[in-house]
């Protein structure tokens, strides 16, 4: 899957993986919103608790919100 193949573009910086995955968040295209979840894990694996927080929140928002 070329999706799984842009997580090595991210290994030294959280914060950098963390705007893309909000970015494809708020997206209004399904597409680029799911690719955006898929890279969740990536962002899960790194050491710093404030990101991991945030995303833990923004993925809650967005199942809540649908």
């Amino acid at each position: 899957m070329e999706i799984l193949m842009h997580y090595t573009d991210y290994t030294e910086d959280a914060n950098r993986l963390w705007v893309d995955i909000d970015r494809g968040i708020r997206s209004k295209d399904p597409q680029r919103q799911f690719e955006a979840i898929l890279k969740m894990p990536a962002l899960f694996k790194k050491d710093s608790p404030t990101i991991i927080s945030a995303a833990l929140i923004k993925l809650a928002t967005l199942f809540q919100e649908g």
